[in-house]
């Protein structure tokens, strides 16, 4: 009878319905245990992102001081250069003023022996 085929049809579309409504609930399930692992990850990635940034920031500040402390010690290699240069020059010249007074005294002594042999 009608009735009869009607609620056929009204049991196989509630069945459908029902069906459907577990698999949605299903999906949004999966869905939400996805965004949640998504959201973990996102928030490790953070976590690591603040490590990273603040391991930089240590990183840069010792660069930093590095070149302060190379500037210095190269200020300081350029006076003691400066120093060496300004000491070697002194020792360069009474070296050279020594080499002239030994030449003249060995000319001095040649002039007294030749003297002497007359």
């Amino acid at each position: 009878t009608i009735l009869d085929q009607c609620n056929d049809i009204f049991c196989i579309q509630t069945n459908l319905l029902t069906r459907l409504e577990d698999n949605m609930k299903d999906q949004n399930a999966r869905l939400q245990h996805e965004y949640e692992m998504i959201s973990k990850e996102l928030e490790i990635e953070r976590l690591k992102h603040a490590e990273t940034r603040l391991q930089f920031q240590r990183e840069r500040q010792e660069t930093q001081e590095m070149e302060a402390e190379l500037l210095v010690i190269r200020r300081q290699l350029g006076m003691e250069k400066n120093t060496f240069e300004k000491a070697f020059g002194l020792f360069h010249s009474k070296s050279i003023d020594n080499s002239v007074h030994s030449e003249q005294l060995v000319a001095t002594i040649t002039g007294l022996e030749a003297l002497c042999q007359q």
